[in-house]
């Protein structure tokens, strides 16, 4: 007999329950032996779904969201925070409208904002890293290690990374 295929273009839930009852049946379905989707979220529920997560393969992982920062105290000011804290942050971008020195303050109800300053920066790094940690898709330690992120200020890395990161990584669905 031959392996039949359910396809999911795009599956979008409401809720995790909602979620996780979807690609329940959809791999509960009589006579079907394989599922497969289009793109999901880099830190997508389905493979902790499955009896082995090692069974969900990724075909393919496309970048569907780029980010230029132009506006960093506008950027900053926009986003959500885990946690407070503040720093100082020394952004080079050889396009100009970025680079400066900007002091990060983020609050204990989320909120934040980013000011043009003329303290010392503790961290030093460029706006394609800056990006990364503005979008939530970048550790601040991994970026030190790589080199693309400098730490002028002992702890600062680890505080930026209580302060800067997210519940999920981002994704976008929709490609453009």
């Amino acid at each position: 007999h031959a392996t039949r295929t359910a396809t999911v273009d795009d599956l979008i839930a409401t809720s995790p329950a909602a979620e996780r009852a979807l690609w329940t049946y959809l791999c509960t379905i009589d006579h079907v032996a394989r599922v497969e989707t289009g793109e999901r979220a880099p830190d997508d529920l389905l493979p902790l779904l499955l009896p082995d997560p090692r069974a969900a393969e990724q075909a393919r992982e496309h970048d569907g969201l780029w980010v230029r920062l132009l506006d960093v105290p506008a950027a900053f000011g926009a986003r959500t925070y885990e946690a407070p804290g503040s720093l100082v942050l020394g952004v080079t971008d050889a396009s100009g409208p970025a680079g400066g020195t900007y002091r990060l303050t983020a609050d204990a109800d989320g909120t934040g904002r980013a000011e043009r300053t003329e303290q010392e920066p503790e961290l030093t790094l460029d706006v394609a890293a800056l990006a990364r940690l503005w979008l939530g898709d970048g550790s601040p330690l991994a970026l030190a290690e790589a080199g693309l992120l400098e730490e002028r200020a002992e702890g600062a890395a680890a505080r930026a990374e209580r302060v800067l990161r997210t519940a999920r990584r981002p994704w976008c669905p929709d490609g453009f």
